[in-house]
């Protein structure tokens, strides 16, 4: 960020804007290949998260259950937002959520779950969507490290209320 700051300094046209024309092209073909979900892009995956959640409408101090393995921003975010993080364990198999921790901590009825995949892997998806309807905690997929992969032949990133990807 730094180094991008000191250069548009040097370099003006790095300071435009990018063409709304092209924005909504990439938009659309975006929403295309994730079967027409809405989207919207941000300049930074913080930025998403902050959105997805001052949406939410959620209380000062509402709970955010997270996967462990973050970047800090997120979890930055999430506390200048007032919120409280409280991590889920992994398991190693699938390095999703500790299935029978994530129950326990989903039935303390967090306000939302913010599952972030790792290294390709693709967790019980079916098993998390399941506990999360049980006891109606929405989901926030970070699908950077998975983008294009699926579980039962449906994309990740379309699982929960919304998803954020940063390349």
């Amino acid at each position: 960020d730094i180094i991008s700051f000191l250069s548009s300094n040097f370099f003006k046209a790095q300071c435009n804007q990018i063409d709304t024309k092209a924005k909504k092209i990439v938009e659309k073909e975006i929403s295309n290949y994730f079967n027409d979900y809405k989207i919207t892009l941000f300049p930074y995956a913080r930025t998403s998260l902050y959105a997805i959640l001052k949406n939410l409408n959620l209380k000062e101090g509402s709970k955010i259950l997270c996967t462990p393995i973050n970047i800090y921003p997120m979890v930055n975010i999430i506390e200048n937002l007032g919120y409280k993080v409280e991590f889920v364990d992994l398991n190693l198999i699938d390095f999703g959520p500790d299935y029978k921790y994530l129950e326990k901590k989903l039935s303390e009825r967090p306000s939302c779950f913010f599952l972030t995949y790792l290294f390709g892997y693709v967790p019980n998806m079916k098993l998390i969507v399941e506990l999360c309807t049980k006891f109606n905690v929405p989901i926030i997929e970070d699908i950077s490290q998975n983008i294009g992969s699926s579980y039962n032949s449906q994309l990740l990133g379309t699982f929960g209320k919304a998803a954020i990807y940063s390349a």
